[in-house]
């Protein structure tokens, strides 16, 4: 069972592993009031999926879309209603500054019991850790949060960098609040085991999370711990089955799903960060995830032939329906 701040600040990797997080999408071009209500509503319609283990709240979207702290707090509370007991909720602060660390408190208090950040530091190629500017300062305001906090390592330019692992390394080990570190957009998975490896090194147990669409056969099946995902979002019983096929060693059950959700994966992945967005956004909508399935701005970013795309390959993946 995961734990909530209340019961315990400090939760082990375990607990925060062993199943899938789910990525919401937060809708547009609304209210505050209206996000709060169909974000609400995506809870209620995916919390309760066996193997769902929780939901995670971005501040900022791959695509710049960002939201101010009070919105986030609003869709913390609205969304922490409506979850299950036991169930995870974890806000992505972004990059990790004073200022996001400070917003922290607040999001902690609007119903968080997790958080995701980024550390914010320049990528030098050096063996001395003294050199890597502010990792001193990243790590005290690590410390200096009250909950449990997953590291983001996302940025493609740092994956191959051995100063940006000595980093992770130096954080995980400075800051015992930090229990598991995300590999995000890793699709290629030599990069991936060598971050992965580095992490599983350490001398306490860290929960490594995987990110990616391409990759996520390999990544399961070569020991994540668990998945953060906005796949999941749009197609949570696949993403949960292979999940579990490959921590159960049912290599052939999970190279099925693997095989179902190729179509899909092709389709979102290899695209720049604002059309890999809207084309999740396009699926949402048909899913019925983001209240209105009418076009909206989003759409609008898509050509059409991406658009028939998006129609036929829903058609033929043929996914189970979200209730």
């Amino acid at each position: 069972m995961i734990l909530s701040a209340q019961e315990n600040q400090h939760p082990s990797p375990v607990a925060l592993s062993g199943g899938v997080i789910i990525s919401l999408i937060t809708p547009r071009h609304v209210s505050p009031t209206v996000a709060g209500d169909i974000v609400s509503e995506q809870v209620q319609r995916l919390h309760h999926i066996e193997g769902v283990t929780g939901f995670l709240i971005k501040a900022r979207e791959p695509n710049g879309v960002r939201l101010n702290n009070q919105d986030v707090s609003f869709l913390l509370r609205a969304v922490k209603e409506k979850l299950a007991r036991g169930k995870l909720l974890i806000a992505d602060l972004g990059f990790l500054t004073s200022d996001t660390a400070q917003n922290a408190a607040g999001w902690t208090h609007a119903g968080a019991n997790a958080l995701m950040t980024t550390l914010n530091i320049q990528a030098v190629e050096t063996a001395d850790i003294s050199q890597i500017a502010g990792i001193v300062e990243q790590t005290h305001l690590l410390e200096r949060m009250r909950l449990p906090v997953i590291l983001n390592e996302t940025r493609r330019e740092f994956r191959r960098f051995d100063a940006y692992k000595r980093n992770l390394q130096h954080a995980v080990a400075k800051a015992d609040n930090v229990v598991g570190v995300f590999f995000g957009y890793d699709d290629r998975t030599s990069a991936y085991d060598e971050n992965y490896y580095a992490i599983k090194a350490m001398d306490r147990p860290v929960a490594c999370f995987t990110g990616s669409e391409t990759a996520l056969f390999h990544n399961l099946n070569t020991g994540a711990d668990g998945v953060v995902s906005k796949l999941a979002f749009i197609a949570p019983h696949e993403v949960v089955a292979l999940f579990r096929a490959s921590r159960s060693a049912r290599f052939f059950d999970a190279q099925v799903m693997h095989n179902k959700l190729s179509p899909l994966v092709e389709l979102v992945g290899n695209r720049p960060p604002p059309e890999r967005e809207a084309v999740f956004y396009a699926i949402a909508k048909r899913r019925g995830l983001l209240g209105s399935t009418e076009p909206d701005g989003e759409d609008l970013q898509l050509d059409p032939a991406t658009i028939r795309r998006i129609d036929e390959t829903l058609e033929a993946v043929a996914l189970i329906p979200i209730d």
